[in-house]
C-alpha cells in the first residue's frame, strides 16, 4: 500500500527468546531467532523440524518483495509501507500455506499481505475478473482460516477492497473509496461504533459499520467489524456493497480492485501469521489457496435421513439426523444457500401457498461441506385448508387448479410417476381418508377407479 494507506493488524504468542526493541525485550520471530547468533546447534535445531521453523519453499525478506501462492492466483506482498525498518518476511510453505513474521520497530504501521486480482497502483495477481464493475458482482464470498501468532501492541487482522473510476494506474492511482472489514483485533479501536449491528450477511455475521476515519459518514474510507470477532470463517462481501450503495449512495459503476488480507500492526509489536485457507469466490468462480488450497480434511458425510415436519401455506419446517462431527448444516432452496444452522431441523419461510420447492441439505465440518441431498416439497394450498397430509415426504399439489392433488412428486406436472406413486399409497389412509382431494371419478371415496382416471388425464 501507499503511505496514506488503512489495513490490518493481528496478534497472538511468541517465542520466549528476546531482543531489545525500544529499550525493552521482546520476543523473537522464528526467523528473527535463526538470525540473532545463537548457538550453531539451536540453529541446527530450528530447521530440523522442532516447529519454530516450517518446511518453506520459498521466502522474501526485502521491502515490496512479492511471492506467488495459491497456483498464481494470489499474491504475497511484503508491505512494509510506514515501518520501512521492522523486520519482517514473507514466505511461503512446502504445503502450500503461507504466511509472515514481523518484529515492529518504532512508528508507522505496516500491512504484510496477501491479494487476489488488482490493486490501484498497478500489482495484479493474474485472474481475469478483477477489476470489476460493483453492479456486475452477483457473489463474492471469502472464507479464510488463519492461525495468528502476535504479542505487545496495536493490530487487527483485516480484508480490504478499493474503489476506482479507472483502471489500476501506478502512476496516478485511480482509487475513490477504501472499504475495510476488520475481523479481528488487539487494542484496535476507531472510537465510537458508527452504526453497531447495521447488517447480516448470508451466513450468519452480524457487521458494525465502525468508522470513516476520513471525517464524516460521506468520507471515502469506510472501516466495518465483525460483531463476533474470528480467524475463521466465511463472509459474503456482497452485503457490504449493498450496504454501500443502499446506503452511501456509491455509484455501481465504479470499478473493485480485488480483495486483500493482511495484518496491519504498529509499534511494540511481533508475531507470525500462517494462512491455512484463503478462498474469494466471485460470480461463480472460485480461488483457493493455503495448504492444498482448502484445509485438507475429508468432507462430512452428508445426511442420510430427513423429514417434513410441518407445511403451512408460506412456510416449510424439514428435521433431520444428526451427522458424526459436522459442525453445522446449509440449508438450500431450489439450489440457492437459504441458511446455516448448528441445529437438527429448519424452517424456511416468505414462500407461496400450493408451491412446491427443492430442499437441499448438507453437513460442514472444518470448512468441509459435504455432498447436498435434496427432497422435493410442497406447501399448504390457499383458503384455510392444510392440504393433504406428504406421502414419502413430498405433499401432492394441485397443479390444474379443480381442487384435485395430480401432482405427486413435486415436479409440477402429472406424469407416469406421480400415477405409479398414487396407485401404490391408494389404500394408505393419508391418501384413502381425504377424497376431497383425489376423488377423480366423482364418486365420493378413493379407489383403483380414481388412479385410471388420473392416468387417462395424461
Amino acid at each position: 500500500m501507499n503511505g496514506n494507506n488503512r489495513e490490518s493488524e493481528r496478534s497472538t504468542e511468541s517465542t520466549t527468546t528476546e531482543k531489545r526493541v525500544n529499550d525493552r525485550a521482546v520476543p523473537l520471530s522464528r526467523r528473527g531467532f535463526l538470525r540473532t547468533g545463537a548457538a550453531v546447534g539451536a540453529s541446527a535445531l530450528a530447521l530440523g523440524g522442532s516447529g519454530i521453523a516450517a518446511a518453506q519453499d520459498a521466502e522474501a525478506c526485502e521491502l515490496w518483495d512479492q511471492l506467488e501462492v495459491g497456483g498464481g492466483d494470489f499474491t504475497l506482498f511484503n508491505n512494509k509501507w510506514g515501518m520501512e525498518d521492522a523486520e519482517q518476511c514473507i514466505w511461503r510453505n512446502d504445503d502450500g500455506s503461507y504466511g509472515y513474521d514481523f518484529t515492529a520497530t518504532s512508528g508507522g504501521i505496516n500491512y504484510p499481505q496477501v491479494f487476489v486480482g488488482t490493486r490501484p497502483w498497478g500489482e495484479d495477481s493474474g485472474v481475469p475478473e478483477f477489476p470489476i464493475p460493483r453492479g456486475d458482482v452477483d457473489e463474492l464470498v471469502m472464507e479464510f482460516d488463519v492461525d495468528v501468532n502476535i504479542s505487545g501492541g496495536e493490530w487487527n487482522l483485516a480484508e480490504e477492497w478499493w474503489l476506482m473510476d479507472g483502471q489500476p494506474d501506478p502512476e496516478d492511482a485511480p482509487d475513490t473509496h477504501e472499504i475495510m472489514l476488520v475481523l479481528d483485533s488487539e487494542n484496535h479501536s476507531h472510537g465510537g461504533v458508527i452504526e453497531a449491528n447495521a447488517f447480516t450477511d448470508q451466513f450468519g455475521n452480524v457487521i458494525d459499520y465502525w468508522a470513516t476515519p476520513g471525517g464524516g459518514t460521506d468520507a471515502n474510507f469506510h472501516v466495518f467489524r465483525l460483531a463476533e470477532p474470528t480467524t475463521t470463517g466465511r463472509v459474503d462481501l456482497t452485503s457490504i456493497i449493498d450496504f454501500m450503495t443502499e446506503r452511501q449512495g456509491v455509484s455501481e459503476d465504479l470499478l473493485l480492485s480485488g480483495i486483500e488480507l493482511g495484518d496491519e500492526y504498529w509499534a511494540g509489536t511481533q508475531g507470525e501469521v500462517t494462512y491455512n485457507q484463503f478462498d474469494v469466490t466471485i460470480n461463480g468462480s472460485t480461488y483457493t489457496s493455503g495448504s492444498d488450497g482448502g484445509t485438507g480434511t475429508e468432507p462430512p458425510a452428508s445426511p442420510s435421513d430427513q423429514w417434513v415436519n410441518e407445511t403451512t401455506e408460506t412456510s416449510i419446517e424439514i428435521g433431520w439426523e444428526s451427522v458424526a462431527d459436522a459442525e453445522s448444516y446449509r440449508i438450500y432452496l431450489d439450489g440457492d444457500l437459504e441458511e446455516e444452522t448448528s441445529e437438527t431441523t429448519a424452517t424456511i419461510t416468505g414462500l407461496s401457498s400450493g408451491s412446491s420447492y427443492e430442499i437441499g441439505l448438507s453437513a460442514v465440518a472444518n470448512g468441509e461441506e459435504s455432498d447436498v441431498v435434496t427432497t422435493t416439497v410442497s406447501t399448504d394450498t390457499d383458503g384455510g385448508s392444510e392440504g393433504p397430509p406428504s406421502i414419502d415426504g413430498t405433499q401432492p399439489a394441485d397443479t390444474t387448479g379443480d381442487g384435485l392433488h395430480n401432482d405427486f412428486t413435486g415436479s409440477g406436472s402429472t406424469t407416469t410417476t406421480d400415477v405409479n406413486v398414487f396407485f401404490e399409497n391408494v389404500d394408505n389412509s393419508d391418501v384413502a381418508d381425504y377424497p376431497q382431494y383425489y376423488d377423480f371419478d366423482g364418486n365420493d371415496q378413493v379407489s383403483v377407479t380414481d388412479v385410471v382416471e388420473l392416468f387417462e388425464s395424461i
